[in-house]
């Protein structure tokens, strides 16, 4: 492992290390003590991401072929960089908080500008209640350590972005829960408010093995039942357990 960089922002001091991540050379970032890893790039040939639930992002994209996609928490922007290597006709933009990050992003992790990727410095709440723009594809990765801040939860934050939502488009959540017991609090709020404005919510494990109980990373994947995600992903829905 080799320490390249530690920033401090407004709002979190970052490191930047070069190490071995899930057996891949990977240059990663993250924040805080080190607790948490925000982002990441593989540094072999493959463009598939080094994290699990950016490969579902990355899969559903490769199958929706959207025209414009908005994404909210731009971390290190790996997976924005991926996208645009392998979408060359679509309008990517993407929407984080933290100004000092995108500068990171092309000092460390080769982010590159482009016409197709507009960047806006802003919280991506506000963005969502403001904008005018209609996306075939919203991605969703906002985090607080491993936490989805409360904003990000609520009724009037899943209207808005179903009201953003272009026909037959299609919102992607990234989030840390378990299936059962008191980690899948959060999991339950977020289908169940995605659920009154879509017609359809899918959960996708982000890993090959899921653990009802353990927290680990899903993709709520919310649209309007048209869609058949399943031949586009290497992993399948899984139901959400009723309460006992």
């Amino acid at each position: 492992m080799s320490r390249i960089a530690e920033v401090d922002t407004k709002f979190s001091h970052y490191l930047i290390e070069d190490e071995i991540y899930n057996g891949r050379p990977a240059r990663v970032l993250y924040g805080g003590d080190r607790l948490v890893a925000q982002s990441g790039m593989p540094r072999d040939d493959s463009l598939e991401p080094l994290f699990d639930y950016n490969q579902r992002f990355r899969e559903i994209v490769k199958g929706v072929q959207p025209k414009r996609l908005l994404q909210l928490g731009g971390g290190a922007f790996t997976l924005p960089s991926v996208l645009l290597k392998e979408h060359k006709g679509m309008q990517l933009d993407v929407v984080e908080v933290d100004s000092e990050l995108p500068d990171i992003a092309r000092q460390y992790f080769g982010l590159k500008p482009c016409r197709q990727l507009t960047i806006y410095v802003k919280d991506g709440n506000q963005y969502v209640a403001e904008t005018e723009h209609m996306y075939d594809m919203i991605i969703m990765d906002v985090f607080e350590d491993a936490a989805i801040p409360v904003t990000f939860r609520t009724a009037a934050f899943m209207r808005n972005m179903r009201m953003h939502t272009a026909k037959r488009g299609i919102v992607a959540v990234n989030v840390i829960a378990s299936l059962q017991g008191l980690n899948s609090n959060v999991l339950r709020i977020l289908h169940a408010r995605l659920r009154a404005v879509f017609p359809m919510v899918e959960i996708f494990p982000a890993a090959r093995d899921y653990s009802l109980h353990m927290s680990q990373n899903y993709v709520l994947v919310a649209h309007d039942g048209t869609w058949n995600l399943a031949p586009f992903m290497m992993r399948q829905p899984v139901p959400l357990p009723k309460l006992s």
